[in-house]
């Protein structure tokens, strides 16, 4: 028998999904629903559309900044602000949608953005890269195989969010941190992950692959300073795992996975929308630069995920299992140039 906390995931991810659904399921949901089921998923639609409401997920509800250890429906808000009572969250969703009520929460966060360490040699996690039409941002991993390394990264760092070109140089560090073409170019973009547009809840990943030019595969690292491990094996994310993360701005951090469940819309810039389907939301652990940074699970060494965004409330990461099987590619188990 599930445990009545499964039970209550189980009720809030059926609501999470009816409102959050791409247009085609979403036409099929309300087709089967009750009117008055219907109609309330259509006023939480409306609600994530206001532009004040950033993320929607499920994370444990909090009062007065304590977790009660209660799981709700958690609307993510840049600012807390008075609305007209049509606009507001409602506390608990009606059981006309999942068969059982379910609790809200409202938290604020602020707004989310796509997010210094910075040296010529050696090549190594954690420290400034970029494609030459960005600013800078980070080198998260190395991954296999071992006869022709790649790195591992955002979209938005390696390849201009999708706008880059395979085959492009990419430079270490980034160009915001004085790097420069051709001097510092260390390999070519080879693979990007194509973002899915216009704003659905559809995209499960920010990311993109270079291979490291074989006159410069003498000087690559695997293992992530300040932390000096090399992750070599993946674990899933769960709630309230301790995460940390070398980045290219803020170093080594630590921060606390909050919701599994993370659904929100990422503006790339020049008409670029992205919409995001179960991120991993956490503490803040970030600043912008530090997009591409491996998160890893602290108790274990063992790699969680892939930061790309954060706001002044939190830090965004996609789990990284996924990320491996999309770009064929598994963390290297060697310690290059050891």
């Amino acid at each position: 028998m599930p445990t009545s906390q499964q039970v209550k995931f189980g009720h809030l991810k059926v609501v999470l999904d009816a409102f959050t659904a791409p247009p085609a399921q979403e036409a099929m949901i309300e087709a089967l629903a009750r009117p008055e089921a219907a109609e309330t998923t259509g006023h939480l639609r409306d609600l994530i559309a206001q532009p004040n409401v950033v993320a929607v997920g499920i994370s444990q509800k909090e009062r007065r900044g304590r977790q009660t250890g209660e799981l709700a429906l958690t609307f993510y808000v840049e600012t807390k602000r008075d609305v007209a009572r049509a606009e507001a969250v409602p506390e608990v969703v009606p059981q006309t949608v999942s068969g059982r009520e379910v609790p809200t929460d409202v938290v604020e966060i602020g707004k989310l953005e796509p997010e210094v360490q910075a040296g010529r040699t050696p090549i190594q996690p954690g420290f400034s890269v970029g494609h030459p039409n960005i600013s800078a941002g980070t080198l998260g991993a190395v991954i296999g195989p071992a006869r022709s390394p790649r790195i591992l990264s955002n979209s938005h760092v390696l390849a201009d969010s999708g706008r880059a070109a395979i085959g492009d140089p990419i430079l270490f560090p980034g160009p915001d941190d004085d790097g420069e073409d051709p001097g510092d170019v260390i390999g070519t973009l080879t693979q990007v992950v194509p973002f899915v547009t216009g704003g659905h809840f559809v995209n499960r990943m920010d990311v993109a692959v270079a291979t490291i030019a074989p006159g410069r595969r003498s000087e690559l690292r695997s293992r992530i300073p300040t932390l000096g491990i090399v992750a070599s094996s993946t674990t899933d994310p769960v709630r309230g795992m301790q995460v940390v993360k070398v980045g290219r701005t803020t170093g080594l951090t630590r921060g606390t996975v909050r919701d599994v469940n993370f659904r929100f819309v990422l503006d790339y810039g020049t008409g670029t929308v992205v919409g995001f389907l179960d991120q991993v939301f956490c503490t803040r652990y970030s600043a912008g630069g530090d997009s591409g940074s491996l998160v890893i699970e602290e108790a274990t060494g063992k790699a969680v995920g892939l930061h790309f965004a954060g706001a002044n409330g939190g830090s965004v990461f996609s789990p990284i299992r996924p990320i491996l099987r999309e770009v064929r590619g598994r963390l290297t188990r060697r310690a290059f140039g050891e």
